[in-house]
């Protein structure tokens, strides 16, 4: 675990919000869409298949508690999540909160270039809103 490196690409393209249960939790840096990815501090890790069935588990947990949190709060359409990994082979999880007005309704997300800018009082808002999750999952713990 001491060797887990976050892949250059992810630390770009997100915020670091929380570390849960081993899991790094990151937001997009992305104001288009409330996009969270799920990391398992595991050195090497590219599959699902490669994680021992305790982090399956818990990421498993964290997707759902984060999936539920999202329909509510965002007043998502759907909830996408999934683990492409074809452009960066470190696994990670994502979860994102869709909507029918969004740039890319009803087609994928998955590889569309960023045009959504930097805009920091939305990150702010949204990690606030992902603390009050993360506590709620502190507390059951």
């Amino acid at each position: 675990m001491t060797d887990f490196l976050l892949h250059p690409q992810l630390e770009k393209d997100s915020l670091f919000v929380a570390s849960v249960r081993n899991i790094q939790i990151r937001l997009l840096r992305d104001s288009r869409y409330f996009l969270l990815l799920l990391i398992p501090r595991c050195h090497g890790i590219t599959e699902w298949h490669e994680l021992d069935i305790k982090e399956q588990n818990a990421i498993s947990h964290l997707a759902s508690v984060f999936s539920e949190a999202f329909k509510d709060i965002e007043k998502a359409d759907k909830i996408n999540i999934g683990a492409l990994g074809n452009i960066v082979s470190q696994f990670h999880f994502h979860i994102l909160a869709r909507h029918q007005n969004d740039e890319n309704w009803p087609g994928p997300v998955w590889g569309s270039a960023p045009t959504g800018q930097d805009n920091i009082a939305l990150f702010e808002a949204r990690i606030q809103k992902l603390a009050s999750i993360i506590d709620r999952l502190s507390a059951d713990s």
